[in-house]
């Protein structure tokens, strides 16, 4: 019985059972992350940033919302010397967020549907973080928590980068909004409010969060004046 198990599927390898079709069905092959030498700490910890949902959501709208607005940087009118030079700051100091970027492309290749094996590097994502800290991680092991925890913080700066960005140059984006559109049926009205839609379309970051922190008496129950700090990750 042994032998006939273990033999069966070469003996009938033409039949529908056992035909080469099956290898074809999306759910036999995921992207793995390569360990080359001690990468476990950073592949853990991007496989648990694909698993959530939340942080799909938030990419996507937050690159879609970063598209919209660089339209409009770069196609700031230059009809005048003063506008010529706002445009360029606009350009200059229009935020990047290569780690967003960075960390939608590794995730995509994490979920998406393949139909052989395939492994990659989290190096490529790390190197983007060199990049923005102009240093270098060693290729030592490392702790996961610490990894997450720069991440996250460093997602959460562009994030606020963007946002700033935005509040600072609103007045110029908008008035650009409205001269640029009042040639078609749009009113400066609705293109006022066509802008503030945009501005409160920006995604919130999906891990900003507070910590409370008091003291609590386990006699009386008096309870001491409460303390409430930023917070990205439990500890």
């Amino acid at each position: 019985l042994l032998s006939i198990y273990i033999l069966l599927p070469t003996v009938f390898k033409n039949s529908k059972m056992f035909s080469s079709s099956n290898s074809k069905r999306p759910d036999k092959y995921t992207t793995g992350l390569i360990n080359m030498t001690t990468d476990c700490f950073a592949n853990s910890t991007l496989q648990a940033l694909a698993s959530l949902n939340g942080l799909n959501d938030y990419l996507n709208k937050l690159i879609k919302f970063h598209s919209i607005v660089s339209i409009i940087v770069s196609s700031a009118p230059t009809d005048t010397d003063e506008n010529v030079e706002a445009q360029k700051l606009l350009t200059s100091t229009f935020p990047s967020l290569s780690l967003h970027y960075g960390l939608i492309d590794i995730l995509s290749k994490l979920q998406e549907t393949i139909y052989t094996s395939r492994v990659i590097s989290v190096w490529d994502f790390l190197h983007i973080l060199e990049k923005i800290y102009n240093s270098r991680i060693s290729r030592n092991q490392h702790d996961a928590h610490e990894l997450l925890q720069l991440i996250l913080e460093t997602l959460e700066k562009e994030h606020l980068s963007l946002k700033l960005f935005i509040l600072k140059n609103s007045k110029f984006l908008l008035n650009y909004k409205i001269q640029s559109i009042s040639q078609s049926e749009s009113t400066s009205e609705s293109l006022f409010i066509n802008f503030k839609k945009l501005v409160e379309s920006l995604p919130i970051f999906p891990f900003t969060s507070e910590l409370e922190s008091y003291f609590k008496c386990l006699k009386c129950g008096g309870v001491s004046s409460k303390n409430y700090n930023p917070m990205t990750i439990l500890s």
